[in-house]
């Protein structure tokens, strides 16, 4: 209760009233609950499953995942959604939160230009819809060169490229919109469905060893995807 002890939960982030914090030494992590009788009702329904996952978050060793913003990328936030109409990532925020993963933006004006955070598990750039800074992207090799994992999402109507990131990598992304007239997911039963691209076969690489396995039982939808080339 924000008005009851308003030292201590200044101290923990809170706001508002109504608020659960989750502590474990020095993490904690918080869940705010609505005021109103008919929203805290539609709220009980997930409550189980949303404490469950920040007492993962505290007891656990956490990974970090942090997605890359100030881009136009896509995100998980209602306020961006409201003015970007493509799909956002809740359904990906709540996979990685059952995994336990500490979920962050972080962005130029948070570091991004001088390095990215020493505690990364994984770099997400999802649709940048705007280029990188240089020095953006030399943060990005800086922390690829050390180890670090990345997963970057393009989408070719935005025409980034990150070609100062793949080049190194040799890879080449071209942002061509591909089109199958034979393996599509339909939506809108038009001629556009044919760059709704759905595919179960997968190489061997690590990162796509569950799917590889799963094989027809778990497909790979692409919606207006573009097309990435080996150069070795």
């Amino acid at each position: 209760d924000f008005d009851i002890d308003p030292k201590m939960a200044k101290e923990m982030g809170v706001s508002t009233n109504v608020t659960l914090v989750f502590v474990r030494g020095k993490r904690h992590e918080l869940l705010g609950l609505p005021l109103q009788l008919e929203s805290a009702r539609n709220a009980l329904k997930t409550l189980d499953k949303e404490v469950q996952q920040r007492l993962m978050l505290i007891a656990r060793q956490t990974k970090s995942a942090v997605f890359t913003t100030g881009h136009g990328e896509r995100t998980w936030e209602p306020a961006a959604a409201s003015t970007d109409k493509r799909p956002g990532l809740s359904k990906l925020r709540e996979l990685l939160l059952d995994q336990s993963y500490d979920l962050r933006t972080y962005g130029p004006s948070d570091g991004l230009l001088q390095e990215v955070p020493k505690d990364t598990t994984v770099l997400v750039i999802m649709g940048p819809q705007r280029p990188f800074a240089p020095e953006e992207m030399a943060s990005i090799n800086k922390y690829i060169d050390g180890g670090g994992r990345v997963l970057i999402a393009l989408d070719p109507e935005n025409h980034v490229d990150m070609k100062a990131v793949l080049d190194p990598l040799q890879l080449e992304y071209h942002d061509v919109t591909l089109a199958n007239d034979q393996a599509f997911v339909p939506r809108t039963h038009t001629l556009a469905d044919r760059t709704n691209l759905v595919t179960a076969t997968f190489s061997s690489h690590p990162s796509v060893t569950t799917l590889l396995r799963l094989g027809s039982r778990a497909p790979a939808v692409f919606l207006g995807a573009g097309w990435i080339d080996a150069k070795r």
